[in-house]
């Protein structure tokens, strides 16, 4: 009953009410654009280095000598997402023919090692094996090759005495990369093709393809690097920071990561202190509106108390037109944020974010905002309430 009534006198003082929705709805809507230009330029940029391999990449300073225990170890490590060790340098200089013995469309390359779980090929690194590898965009283009076609790999051998010799590795193409992974000419393979290559250019044999050469030296091996990438984003640092520690030089994108971060907590710091400035502003207006009227309403509320209604009963007035402003304030700012959201993404773009809105807000974030608002107005209309309670039944006698 105290609901019911309390909902017909805010509809008889419409224009009371409407000023109060329309109040809380001038200050949420601005909240919710600035909250949604953050929630898309934030999310977009954290969107776009989560999905950039090359800022997990942790790429490493020099050559030195890293045996598999080290690699092995190294790849057990929590922080680390992908390792492969890389060979000298003489090794990933390659030269793409279009097939084995071609004369010409030969196209300079570099060979990367790489296999499965490698961040950079995604769902086509489980394809690079044996003598399949993925091509760059770049270099597939160049080549006119497709998945499934067939090629080689040109390995020039140059001896003491300026001689040199030839082979072709052939090699099928098991995947192209698209052209947002670069545009540079690579070749990812299988480390053992790598090693053949370098073997080879050193003087050695490789009887795994049949080239002729010195006998390989016995030992275990060693590689001069290796490719690094952290598990996720926020792995880099802690990474950086274990390789610098044995002495190893890297360089990251942490600039870019810290830049993006900042701009992440810069944001949520401004946001929220307009929002609690602005929140407060409403707290305390809605909090002597209601106020006020529950004084205006003295006489009415002490009849209640007269008629039986209990005080805790009462205090469900000044809550229930609380409650109802509040539901009126927040569809009026949605329906205002909605038409500002439109406006904005179909005029503004952010920089770096090509093809993606500029304001987002989730339909999670959207009904938060909601319960906030209905928070926000409760606590107001608890003190009022608490005013109500203490009506004496006797007003309402000597107001006859």
């Amino acid at each position: 009953m105290i609901a019911r009534l309390a909902l017909a006198d805010l509809a008889h003082e419409r224009t009371m009410t409407a000023c109060l929705a329309l109040g809380l709805a001038a200050i949420l809507a601005p909240l919710l654009v600035l909250f949604a230009l953050r929630t898309g330029v934030v999310d977009g940029l954290s969107g776009q280095l989560t999905g950039d391999p090359a800022a997990r990449e942790v790429r490493i300073i020099g050559n030195r000598s890293y045996d598999a225990a080290f690699l092995q170890d190294l790849a057990q490590q929590p922080e680390v997402g992908f390792v492969m060790a890389r060979t000298r340098s003489i090794a990933t200089s390659i030269t793409l023919l279009p097939e084995p013995g071609a004369a010409t469309g030969a196209v300079e390359a570099e060979l990367v090692p790489s296999g499965p779980g490698d961040p950079v090929l995604g769902d086509l690194a489980g394809l690079v094996s044996g003598e399949a590898v993925v091509l760059s965009h770049r270099l597939a283009l160049d080549m006119a090759l497709a998945a499934g076609d067939t090629a080689a790999l040109a390995v020039i051998r140059e001896a003491a005495d300026g001689r040199r010799s030839r082979v072709d590795l052939p090699v099928t193409v098991a995947g192209v990369l698209s052209a947002a992974a670069g545009d540079r000419s690579f070749v990812y393979a299988d480390l053992a093709v790598l090693e053949a290559v370098e073997a080879y250019r050193d003087g050695y044999g490789v009887a795994r393809y049949g080239w002729e050469g010195e006998a390989p030296a016995e030992g275990p091996r060693s590689y001069a690097s290796f490719r690094l990438y952290a598990a996720t984003i926020g792995d880099v640092e802690a990474l950086a920071d274990r390789m610098t520690e044995r002495g190893i030089g890297v360089r990251t994108e942490l600039d870019r990561i810290r830049m993006v971060e900042g701009l992440d907590r810069n944001l949520t710091r401004i946001f929220t202190i307009l929002a609690g400035l602005g929140g407060l502003g409403y707290v305390l207006s809605l909090g002597a509106s209601l106020w006020a009227n529950v004084d205006r309403k003295r006489v009415a509320l002490s009849t209640l108390a007269l008629m039986g209604v209990p005080p805790g009963r009462l205090v469900g007035f000044p809550v229930a037109q609380a409650v109802a402003i509040a539901g009126l304030g927040y569809a009026l700012a949605v329906a205002a944020f909605a038409l500002a959201q439109a406006a904005i993404n179909a005029t503004f773009a952010a920089p770096g974010l090509a093809g993606q809105p500029v304001s987002v807000l989730h339909g999670s974030q959207i009904a938060l905002a909601g319960l906030a608002t209905g928070a926000a107005a409760l606590a107001p209309s608890l003190i009022a309430g608490w005013r109500a309670a203490r009506v004496e039944p006797a007003e309402g006698i000597r107001d006859v």
